[in-house]
């Protein structure tokens, strides 16, 4: 059984799903990560700025409460620990910080 009550929010966890993996992919460059950080910056300005605090709200926020959360349960070792760690310390920056829909 799902955990959404709509085929709408299916469907868009699954194209999120989806979207995160092709990212993933791209991101695994063995080191040079200028290409993706020059691709995500461009696409993050040339967005509407609603998406792009959508974005932030959404990808930034729960990358870092996934990140803390991974530092707090010990699933972490040397090739995510220094993000981790960084994540546990912007958590409480984050939950004092409204972020709203506009």
């Amino acid at each position: 059984m799902s955990e959404y009550n709509n085929k709408h929010d299916e469907e868009v966890f699954e194209s999120v799903k989806t979207a995160m993996s092709s990212l993933f992919s791209a991101m695994n460059t063995m080191g040079n990560n200028t290409p993706v950080t020059d691709a995500v910056k461009a696409c993050i300005k040339g967005e509407h700025r609603t998406l792009q605090q959508a974005f932030f709200r959404n990808m930034v926020e729960s990358s870092i409460e996934a990140f803390a959360e991974m530092d707090a349960d010990g699933h972490t070792d040397l090739r995510n620990q220094a993000a981790c760690e960084c994540a546990t310390k912007i958590t409480p920056i984050l939950n004092n910080t409204h972020l709203p829909f506009v």
